[in-house]
Order: C-alpha cells, then sequence, then structure tokens
C-alpha cells in the first residue's frame, strides 16, 4: 500500500475511535445529569454508550496491530537468527490472517441472516443487523492491518512483531548516530577548552579557566616589583 493509503487508513481509526469514545462519554454524561438532576433518562442511551465504547475498542485493537502492541510471546522467535525468525513471524501473521479472514465470513453470515429475520434491538431501538455489523467491519480492517504486516516482514528480514525490540539498523541510520554523537562530542570538547586561539593566530588563555588565573597572577606579581 502506497503512503497516502496507510495515512488514509490511519485517519479513519483515528476518527472511529475519537468519534465513538467522546460520542460514549457525551452521552454517558447526559444520561447522568438526566438520572440525578431531572429524575429522567432514556432507555436506549445505555446501549448506545456500550455499542460506541466497544466500536472504540475494537478499532484500538488495530491501531495495536500497527503499532505491534498486542500480547504475544517472542522468546521463541527472538532467539533464532535472522531468516528463520522471519519465516516463523510470516507463519504467525499467515495464521491471523486465515483467522481473521474466516470469522469475516461467519461475520456477514450472520448479518445477513438478521437482516433476513428483520428483528430490532430493544436496547438501541435499530435492526439488529446493523448492531452487529461491526464484526464484519472491524475484522475486515484487522485483515488489512495483518497483510500490511506480512508484506513489511516479507520485505524486510530484521522485521519483529514486537514494538521496540532491538532490531538490525541500516547503515544509513548509523551513519546517522555516529555523526550526531561527533558533533556532540566536538561542542563539548570546544567548551572545555582551556585555551582559545585568537584572531590574530596567537593562543590566549579562555576567560575564566585556570590558565588565565595563573597568567594574571604572574602579570600582578611583575608589576608590583
Amino acid at each position: 500500500m502506497g503512503r497516502f493509503a496507510l495515512k488514509t487508513l490511519d485517519a479513519v481509526e483515528n476518527v472511529v475511535m475519537i468519534g465513538c469514545f467522546v460520542a460514549a462519554l457525551g452521552l454517558g454524561f447526559y444520561q447522568v445529569v438526566l438520572r440525578y438532576v431531572f429524575s429522567s433518562g432514556y432507555q436506549w442511551m445505555e446501549g448506545w454508550i456500550v455499542l460506541l465504547t466497544v466500536w472504540a475498542a475494537l478499532f484500538g485493537g488495530s491501531r495495536a496491530i500497527r503499532d505491534r502492541i498486542h500480547a504475544r510471546v517472542g522468546i521463541l522467535a527472538d532467539a533464532l537468527p535472522r531468516r528463520p525468525r522471519q519465516a516463523l513471524n510470516l507463519v504467525v501473521v499467515t495464521i491471523c490472517i486465515v483467522f481473521c479472514v474466516m470469522m469475516l465470513i461467519f461475520g456477514l453470515q450472520y448479518v445477513q441472516f438478521m437482516h433476513g429475520v428483520g428483528s430490532r434491538s430493544l436496547r438501541v431501538q435499530i435492526p439488529t443487523w446493523q448492531v452487529f455489523l461491526i464484526v464484519p467491519t472491524f475484522l475486515g480492517v484487522y485483515t488489512l492491518r495483518y497483510l500490511i504486516e506480512f508484506v513489511r516482514i516479507a520485505r524486510d528480514p530484521s522485521a519483529t512483531l514486537t514494538a521496540g525490540m532491538a532490531e538490525e539498523v541500516s547503515e544509513e541510520f548509523v551513519e546517522e548516530q555516529v555523526e550526531a554523537r561527533d558533533a556532540l562530542l566536538a561542542e563539548e570538547g570546544a567548551g572545555s577548552l582551556d585555551e582559545v586561539e585568537g584572531a590574530d593566530g596567537t593562543t590566549d588563555a579562555a576567560p575564566g579557566t585556570g590558565t588565565d588565573r595563573a597568567r594574571r597572577d604572574a602579570d600582578r606579581n611583575g608589576g608590583e616589583r
């Protein structure tokens, strides 16, 4: 996928997560005010709070796939050399893709079944098939995320499935770090020199250093004599 497509997917996930969470929070606050201030409320409101929270949480799981922060036991994979580790990670991601696709198909079948039944949810006051539409929706997003992970691992043998894992870095990254270190050392070294070179090429003591103070004392003693 191109960068634009990935950014679009990230934006959609952010909008859904933040929008659903804010909507659930607003409905919850409104429900509390109605209940404890006006002694009233709406029956459908609690159902929508739960539904919106579930939507936000499930799309948060998609972001967890992208950031590779899902719980994972990586003792075996992390101990393997680069190529065997890549093969094992590809197998793991393939299993995840197959599982998500299977559940996606089952979810679509169930939504189609509920659509044919024509029942209506009493808690949220909408058709039941629309409530369960979340299942194939988030599974489709999960499948897409795992496909992206599969391509990433297939292209980079050093890639892992763990966030913050110490992976083999590129030569360009190493060069950048070395240059930054050398620049920092150069700045620190220049600030700690006791002597600085003047504009005329002579070497004078830097003000405030031990060499500068010794030279002033010697000049003062010579003047007194």
